[in-house]
């Protein structure tokens, strides 16, 4: 057995400096495939470490029937994550395949705390785009440093029921506290989008539904891209599909190209969108466009912060350090995000790192909450440990 099995899953290490169960996320998923453990592949989990390349993966075709604990996981092990730094942690460096791949719709799939870095046009960072005709309980993507260049379309986080008219099916996504840098799209409709989830399929009518919840990521653009195609957030629904999207709490800054933020594509007139848009924070009103997102009348409280240039907010834009500056117009300009609604997924609390949301009050806007030093009873300030080996300052 490749593992330690703990309450039914089977944690296996994999390690690429050749000292865990695996040394790269193909070969755990070559042994998972056959389910040697009888456990319907939901118990499968892959804690990641540092030390080289973990390599793409593709789970489609998994059978998992999944529950709140037994579910298949792909995440960094404790101390061993990105940080907020986009040249460390676990990490996967995709080439001619798709970095995490899961294209069937694979039930309770949860990814965790990876860096993962695309540069192949024409495919995708994650792709847990539901083709099956099975059922999806539930996906979740969140804690991932995502960086991408020479991508072609949808570069980052592509979910939902797509493509193929696969049935009645209902899928609950839920997108979370992951930072999305995009530098490079196409001229397909689809674009470079940073995250891109529907409900729709390019041909057939059957009723399906998917609730997408897209909260607290921080999405930009930081190269020098003037192609016009590298995009935010994108949505799609066609005739007989139904998409109740819940786009809340996400910083989305396309400063180094023209294109908009957030773009509404109804690929077939005739299906249902049910949104819900606020409080999210741009550098301009552009970064919301198309389908009257910028319309206050018919989606108010779009946004809360307009004019919230990446300079102005991060500590470090330059090197991709996206956590707050203290005079940062994103703090404090948040909300509890909309519930989810399902006992199997858990409720929203903790940032990218980590880090307890909210800090003394309200939430923050991105993936990062910032943290402040309290004057408790004055004197000497201790760091108390949090995540990822990071700290938290307070004043005794």
């Amino acid at each position: 057995m490749s593992g330690t099995s703990v309450s039914g899953k089977i944690i296996s290490t994999v390690k690429p400096n050749g000292d865990g169960n695996f040394t790269t996320l193909a070969l755990w998923e070559d042994w998972a495939d056959a389910d040697p453990l009888s456990t319907g592949h939901a118990g499968y989990w892959a804690e990641c470490y540092k030390g080289g390349n973990l390599g793409v993966v593709d789970v489609t075709g998994w059978s998992v029937s999944a529950t709140a604990d037994n579910h298949p996981k792909i995440y960094a092990a404790e101390g061993q994550g990105h940080g907020g730094d986009v040249t460390d942690g676990a990490y996967i460096q995709t080439g001619s395949d798709n970095g995490i791949e899961s294209s069937g719709g694979i039930a309770g799939l949860h990814i965790d705390g990876i860096r993962i870095d695309g540069n192949h046009a024409g495919l995708k960072v994650i792709d847990m785009a539901s083709t099956s005709s099975v059922a999806v309980l539930y996906q979740t993507v969140e804690n991932c440093y995502i960086h991408s260049t020479n991508a072609g379309y949808i570069m980052g986080i592509y979910c939902g029921n797509l493509v193929a008219d696969n049935g009645a099916v209902t899928k609950n996504v839920v997108i979370r506290n992951n930072i999305i840098e995009n530098e490079y799209g196409s001229t397909n409709i689809l674009a470079g989008f940073a995250i891109a989830i529907g409900a729709a399929a390019l041909s057939g009518f059957t009723a399906a539904v998917t609730n997408g919840f897209i909260h607290n990521n921080t999405i930009v653009s930081r190269s020098g891209d003037t192609d016009n195609n590298a995009k935010g957030i994108g949505w799609y629904y066609t005739s007989g599909k139904t998409l109740n999207l819940y786009v809340e709490n996400n910083y989305i800054s396309m400063e180094d190209a023209s294109s908009g933020g957030l773009i509404a594509y109804p690929v077939i007139i005739g299906g249902t969108l049910n949104i819900t848009v606020r409080n999210n924070g741009q550098s301009t009103d552009a970064d919301i466009t198309s389908q009257g997102l910028n319309d206050d009348t018919n989606y108010p409280g779009h946004t809360t912060t307009i004019n919230a240039t990446q300079a102005n907010q991060f500590n470090d834009r330059a090197s991709g350090d996206y956590s707050l500056k203290e005079t940062a117009v994103l703090r404090d300009s948040g909300k509890v995000p909309t519930s989810y609604g399902f006992s199997y997924i858990s409720v929203p609390s903790t940032d990218v790192l980590g880090n307890t949301r909210a800090q003394f009050g309200t939430w923050d806007i991105g993936a990062y909450e910032h943290l402040e030093e309290v004057a408790l009873t004055g004197g000497d300030v201790v760091h108390k440990p949090c995540f990822m080996g990071r700290c938290c300052r307070w004043r005794i």
